[in-house]
């Protein structure tokens, strides 16, 4: 192991280089096409009533190109959308997994095969994330159990003390934040549930009582219509230039508008789009390709912000998201001791920001809830009563409605 005390300039920019000169994962029409090693869609299996995850296939080798099945591709890339998050974006899809591999075949010279592949996927889905966000959760909860695991071979194949303390520290904090980003998605998902006490109902004999929670219409009806969020075309990765559609133009930046917090000034969204580019890609040799700028757009959309500081901290997710991914990725690329403690230790901070940020995020939002708290209702005989909690139609206030 090198005994280095600090990265070297020159080993940094390479490895900068590195990754952004890695591909996203591709989709093409057939396994000959160019002779590229490839990856392909098949059937989910199924056993009794429980339905699989969508499974690639994937040939011996070292490139990350996926073949698209001549029958059933928008079928399969439907099951892949519903395991992401039950996302709209293909994109979203696609740079979840070019983050994915990225972890699981970290080097050039590394080999990810069909079955870890697949064991991943399945990871994910069986964690059924329900949005973009919960969806980014299931993949980092992924990459770190896989890191973890590969770090702590690393420390057991070489006992001597260096190693231990190197690896197995990192393994240690990688399980551990594995953890840390399953309780915060528990968290996360128990955060929107509405909790009401109800103590003391009497139904006497000859009487009818209802008592439950109903969720209004409204919300139901904005649950079916999904709507996807709007995109950017971004005509070259290599700078800053963003072009919004030429066709309905106005109506585009009222719905970036929606994304960032309702806001009501453009200035703000551009404030944002540049803030979020800056992130992406920071250099002047980086490279950020449509696709991972339409899915970090996708990702702040999915937390819905109703107001701009919710609007920052869902961008500072979505930032620190994609870097912690990035570090996680370099330091196993990488995996001298210098290396692992800099860049593994700075991916570990990231991903424990994103998941303080998200908490404090619910934290905000729980701030105006109402607490509803019922006490001795009696229905006599020969009465009909109903004791409900109702969603108010200005749900975004926080507001509740009792009903008997």
């Amino acid at each position: 192991m090198p005994n280095r005390k600090h990265i070297s300039g020159l080993h940094a920019a390479r490895a900068a280089d590195e990754f952004a000169r890695r591909e996203p994962v591709k989709w093409v029409s057939s396994p000959q096409e160019e002779g590229k090693q490839v990856v392909a869609l098949t059937a989910a299996p199924a056993i009794g009533a429980k339905k699989g995850p969508p499974r690639l296939r994937k040939s011996p080798g070292r490139k990350d190109t996926i073949v698209a099945p001549t029958i059933g591709l928008e079928e399969s890339k439907a099951a892949l959308r519903q395991v992401f998050g039950e996302t709209l974006l293909d994109e979203f899809v696609d740079v979840m997994l070019t983050q994915l591999v990225s972890v699981l075949r970290p080097g050039p010279l590394d080999v990810l095969d069909e079955a870890t592949l697949n064991t991943a996927i399945a990871l994910i889905a069986s964690v059924r994330p329900r949005n973009e966000l919960e969806a980014l959760i299931a993949v980092q909860i992924a990459a770190t159990a896989f890191a973890g695991l590969e770090f702590l071979h690393l420390s057991q194949r070489h006992l001597e003390e260096a190693y231990i303390e190197v690896w197995g520290g990192h393994a240690i904090r990688l399980l551990r934040l594995e953890l840390k980003l399953i309780q915060r998605l528990d968290e996360h998902r128990h955060s929107n549930k509405q909790k009401v006490r109800v103590e003391h109902v009497h139904i006497h004999a000859g009487a009818q009582g209802v008592s439950g929670i109903s969720n209004s219409s409204k919300e139901r009806d904005n649950e079916d219509a999904k709507k996807g969020p709007p995109r950017l075309r971004k005509p070259c990765s290599r700078n800053d230039a963003i072009v919004a559609p030429t066709r309905g133009l106005e109506e585009h930046k009222a719905a970036l508008r929606q994304v960032f917090g309702e806001t009501l000034a453009d200035e703000f969204v551009d404030v944002m789009v540049k803030k979020l580019v800056s992130v992406l890609c920071p250099g002047a040799f980086d490279v950020l390709d449509e696709a991972t700028l339409n899915t970090a757009i996708a990702l702040i959309a999915s937390v819905q912000p109703r107001s701009e500081l919710e609007a920052v901290i869902a961008l500072q997710i979505a930032a620190t998201a994609f870097a912690g991914l990035k570090f996680l990725h370099l330091s196993q690329r990488h995996r001298d001791g210098v290396c692992v403690e800099v860049w593994g230790g700075f991916a570990t901070r990231l991903l424990r920001l994103e998941l303080e940020l998200t908490e404090t995020l619910d934290k905000h939002r729980r701030g105006h809830e109402q607490t509803v708290r019922v006490e001795h209702v009696h229905i006599h005989a020969g009465d009909q009563g109903m004791l409900k909690i109702v969603n108010s139609s200005k749900e975004t206030d926080g507001g509740v409605e009792e009903e008997k």
